[in-house]
């Protein structure tokens, strides 16, 4: 920039240099909002992307959890059904011990009830055979 005065010549060179200037800082802040301005686009596109995925990665949380559950609730049917057979076969074992046990028991009465009368016939055989032997001996002992 020359310090010339307009009328020494050199002013419409300043002029037209100044507006040369002012065109560049123009463009330049036209360009620089344009480039804020895409960055911002930018910006706002990778966030909504990125709550699109965040979206997408809720609603497949969402149904892999709905799935867990049915899964879940699958597994606790199968389950009760195992309890219930489980429950079924101990009533069924325990009838059939106790039927052992009652079966056992009238066999150990009936074994009990043997035992005694086989003792009672001994014991009958024992004094039979004692009275034989003491009336014999007072048969073979006359002293008359």
């Amino acid at each position: 920039m020359s310090w010339k005065s307009g009328n020494e010549g050199g002013g419409l060179e300043m002029k037209k240099e100044e507006g040369k200037k002012e065109r560049k800082r123009r463009k330049r802040r036209i360009m620089k909002k344009g480039k804020e301005k895409e960055e911002k686009e930018k910006e706002k596109r990778e966030e909504e992307k990125v709550n699109e995925n965040e979206e997408e990665g809720e609603e497949r949380e969402k149904k892999k959890e709905e799935r867990e559950e049915r899964e879940k609730k699958k597994e606790m049917r199968k389950g009760e059904k195992r309890k219930e057979k489980r429950k079924e076969k101990r009533k069924r074992e325990e009838r059939k011990r106790r039927k052992k046990e009652k079966k056992s028991k009238k066999e150990k009465k009936k074994k009990k009830k043997k035992k005694k009368k086989k003792k009672k016939k001994k014991k009958k055989k024992k004094q039979v055979n004692k009275l034989n032997i003491y009336a014999g001996s007072l048969s073979g002992t006359t002293n008359g």
